[in-house]
């Protein structure tokens, strides 16, 4: 089958990651790291539990996710190392400075500043100077051992006071929004009964509050109490309920952060969502529970319906595991034959190679190799899109059938590209 070349997309992997995660480890090695020097990059929470990982398994996992961005910024590369560590700290005080400015500053320093470094932050999250979104801090405390955890440890929840004073100026209206979302962050550390009341009376919108602190109210809520969060979540998403669009993305893409329990359930109605980018996050938020969670017949209908190019690609990687999705390979096969745009085709081509390589004698196989590892290879060779060749190339190391194979012999014979070539070479 020939990628159809009219537009490009930015591609969204489909639930590949054990492929994705070699590949892209090949391409950094190979000069293409996740971010050039002084670019906020995104960094992934390790996959640990650290209710099932030992602590020392979970801190080195966070501490690894941290060195993999610069100490520093390049506009910090002319000082010295404890001069940037001062000029990070200095981050995370600026009031200027944006929440993902602020979470990436925290994790440099979790890495690099040692345990009194781990104990100073998670003084700053428990009082609320911290963005709702570093919830990783706590599995480090967990994972920690020695000075920085006794620190952390001793170090005593708030005070009756001090929750009452947030609460009190997290509901005024006429304070600065920097101060509302402190005391929202301080209400979300606190975790007590009226704290969290006043966080669902934030994000229901009961309590004056623009679009900011009700999304940090929801974030810190979902950090809080999750299953109260849903609850919230499932009000406000109700088809009765008028809630602006952009608050419901918001919310989708916290609720996105990570795998949880009943999450799909109550994103799955808002497929149908008159908003695209609504349409979209929920769909993320069903791709990141298709594990435990599929909702794969359901999936299937809506690739039927929508219109989307951007949903579309979303909604491939939601289809779950390959056998949830199995019963219905001829129903993919005709949904991935008919695709119009490229991203989105290779989108369904991982689905595709997943399920081949789970059923190696299915006709889902056969199909992969007569017509999709050709035309994968193609693209992996020669497409302008730096992106779709990385999206064939993941495709085809995730099928393991002779068909991928071949292909995959034939990109690293030919690919111009070494990133490319190397990765397809590499068993």
């Amino acid at each position: 089958m020939a990628l159809n070349p009219r537009f490009r997309f930015g591609l969204l992997g489909a639930g590949v990651l054990f492929v994705l995660c070699g590949v892209v480890a090949l391409l950094v090695v190979n000069g293409r790291g996740p971010a050039a020097e002084g670019e906020v990059a995104e960094y992934p929470a390790p996959p640990l539990d650290p209710d099932r990982t030992p602590p020392e398994a979970v801190r080195q996992s966070w501490r690894d996710a941290g060195r993999r961005l610069p100490l520093a910024p390049a506009e910090y590369s002319d000082l010295t190392e404890d001069d940037r560590l001062q000029r990070l700290w200095s981050v995370l005080s600026d009031p200027e400075a944006d929440a993902v400015a602020k979470e990436a500053a925290a994790l440099r320093l979790a890495a690099y500043g040692g345990p009194e470094a781990l104990a100073r932050l998670w003084q700053l999250w428990q009082s609320g100077q911290l963005p709702a979104s570093c919830t990783w801090l706590s599995d480090m405390v967990r994972g920690a051992n020695g000075e920085g955890a006794a620190a952390a440890a001793d170090t005593p929840p708030p005070s009756a006071q001090t929750v009452a004073r947030a609460m009190a100026r997290a509901v005024d209206a006429s304070l600065p929004l920097a101060q509302r979302l402190e005391a929202i962050r301080q209400l979300a550390a606190a975790g007590t009964g009226d704290a969290l009341a006043v966080l669902e009376s934030l994000c229901l919108g009961t309590v004056e509050a623009g679009a900011a602190l009700r999304e940090e109210a929801f974030q810190g809520l979902l950090t809080a109490a999750p299953e109260r969060a849903l609850a919230v979540f499932g009000s406000l998403s109700a088809p009765s309920a008028t809630t602006d669009p952009g608050l419901l993305v918001a919310m989708l893409e916290a609720l996105g952060d990570e795998e949880r329990a009943g999450a799909a359930a109550i994103a799955l109605p808002l497929l149908t969502h008159p908003d695209s980018e609504v349409r979209e996050e929920a769909a993320w938020v069903l791709l990141m529970n298709a594990d435990e969670d599929p909702q794969t017949a359901a999936v299937l209908a809506r690739l039927r319906a929508e219109e989307d190019a951007a949903v579309r690609s979303r909604l491939y990687g939601a289809l779950g595991q390959p056998g949830d999705l199995a019963a219905n390979a001829s129903s993919l096969l005709d949904l991935v034959r008919n695709e119009e745009f490229p991203s989105v085709q290779i989108a369904g081509l991982q689905q595709l190679a997943r399920l081949a390589a789970s059923h190696p004698q299915s006709p889902a196989a056969q199909l992969f190799d007569t017509e999709a590892a050709p035309a994968l290879a193609d693209t992996a060779i020669s497409d302008a899109g730096y992106s779709l060749r990385t999206g064939a190339l993941i495709a085809l190391k995730a099928a393991r059938t002779p068909g991928a194979r071949t292909a995959l012999d034939r990109v690293a014979r030919e690919a111009p590209d070494p990133r490319i070539a190397n990765a397809a070479a590499a068993p």
